[in-house]
């Protein structure tokens, strides 16, 4: 048996790729539907499914959120951490 045989496993993403795109087409469709672009002062933003959110480097969202407003929120919240700043 070779060192790296006993390592083969098969591991599945799928729900947490399927978490982070529920929050990007979310957060995608709540800039459609409102003009954010006076409180977006930083446009990089990470999904990182079980982070708490924060501002900087750049703006990470979790997949917590169950809702627009939530997200809507969230978001909002870490882009006034880069306005004062």
């Amino acid at each position: 048996m070779s060192i790296g045989q006993d390592l083969e496993i098969e591991l599945d993403f799928t729900s947490v790729q399927h978490s982070a795109e529920r929050v990007r087409t979310m957060l995608l469709a709540l800039r459609r539907r409102f003009d954010l672009t006076p409180f977006e002062c930083c446009k990089k933003v990470r999904i990182a499914p079980t982070e708490i959110p924060h501002s900087h480097p750049q703006i990470t969202l979790n997949t917590w959120v169950r809702d627009d407003l939530g997200l809507l929120s969230t978001y909002l919240h870490e882009q006034l951490h880069w306005y004062e700043t």
